[in-house]
């Protein structure tokens, strides 16, 4: 029941995201859509039914906010495996109950709908309306794609121009994105749910929503028949391996060298100097540094040689200001993502680098 009623938590603020008091809208406004979203009428909502709601291009505005924090809880309370439990009326009357009375110790989920709405508001429809994508714009969303995205902010910074030509809106608004690894992938256009809980480049434009959700398309095509999601970018929401995104963006293979690699200053800096795709990954036998989060996957931009520094860049775009001395402990500063760190401390936090191998050829 705890997870129905924080999912019945999140349809009740969504309402406050319209502007109303959720104890005295919440019924009414779900009343008022339950019966569409419920499409077999059987009084229950299922995770398949919010999957064909966020799918549905008219749901827009505060509604789609209010459903993108649905499929936020719903991920959240799920690791790919475990089915959300059905949403009923009667769930909506036992919260509305709980709430007014105090017993409710959910999450401030009101916070959430504010940032999906503002999210939708800031984010462009167009594809690239500043001419290019920006690495410094990519912002990760509600989904576990760190792998996705490193490798993503890795190749938008070796080539902005040309990653930019892999991706065309086609003239019946559907999207055609080109790898170096996988024949081009066509989609649907992103509806305003999918731009609200997915990644987003905000005013940099559409295209990392749209790349995001051709990354999820062709990984659910990959998935057993019987495991595929009905929202393409759940498929790559729980985790995945940067160098499966490495050889499906460039079609080339990954190398990986150790941190305890006398030849990791060498490797950064050939991977600098031809321009390789690169990765790594928080150490997971030290404390999280401050800013930092194990599990989490990085791009390796770049490493200067002389100054022995290596430039990291975040998928989350975070910022973040040490409390004590840069290092270990307290984090090293960070702006949109980015933070430089010296070689030795590189060492001591990452777990070396994965490096694209131009030379081969990636597994079919």
């Amino acid at each position: 029941m705890k997870v129905v009623l924080t999912v019945i938590a999140a349809i009740a603020l969504a309402r406050a995201a319209l502007g109303q008091q959720p104890t005295s809208s919440v019924l009414t406004v779900v009343r008022a859509e339950f019966a569409g979203w419920d499409r077999d009428r059987d009084g229950k909502l299922t995770v398949a039914e919010v999957d064909l709601a966020v799918l549905d291009p008219t749901v827009r505005g505060a509604r789609a906010a209010a459903l993108a924090v649905i499929k936020a809880i719903e991920r959240r309370n799920s690791d790919g495996e475990r089915a959300t439990p059905p949403l009923t009326l009667a769930d909506l009357a036992q919260y509305e109950a709980e709430r007014n009375a105090g017993e409710s110790d959910d999450d401030d989920y009101e916070e959430w709908f504010d940032h999906y709405r503002r999210k939708l508001d800031a984010t462009s429809r167009e594809l690239f309306p500043q001419s290019e994508p920006r690495v410094l714009r990519i912002k990760q969303g509600d989904l576990g794609d760190c792998f996705c995205l490193a490798v993503i902010a890795s190749a938008v910074h070796r080539d902005p121009t040309a990653f930019a030509r892999g991706i065309s809106r086609n003239a019946d608004g559907t999207y055609t994105v080109r790898f170096g690894g996988h024949a081009d992938v066509v989609i649907t256009a992103p509806t305003d749910t999918e731009i609200a809980i997915n990644s987003s480049a905000r005013e940099n434009g559409l295209w990392l929503t749209v790349y995001e959700k051709a990354c999820g398309t062709v990984a659910n095509r990959f998935t057993p028949p019987g495991k595929r999601t009905v929202e393409p970018t759940d498929s790559i929401a729980y985790g995945g391996l940067a160098s499966d995104v490495i050889a499906l963006v460039t079609g080339h293979a990954c190398q990986s060298v150790e941190r305890t690699d006398g030849e990791l200053a060498q490797a950064l800096a050939a991977g600098t100097r031809g321009r390789h795709l690169m990765y790594t990954t928080l150490r997971r036998d030290i404390d999280e540094p401050a800013g930092l989060i194990s599990g989490h996957v990085y791009a390796v931009l770049a490493y200067d040689s002389v100054a022995r520094r290596v430039t990291v860049f975040d998928p989350r775009g975070h910022d973040h200001r040490p409390t004590g001395d840069v290092g270990v402990e307290h984090g090293f500063p960070t702006r949109d993502g980015v933070l430089e760190v010296s070689l030795d401390d590189f060492v001591r936090v990452f777990d070396g680098v994965g490096i694209e191998d131009r030379d081969t050829p990636a597994a079919k």
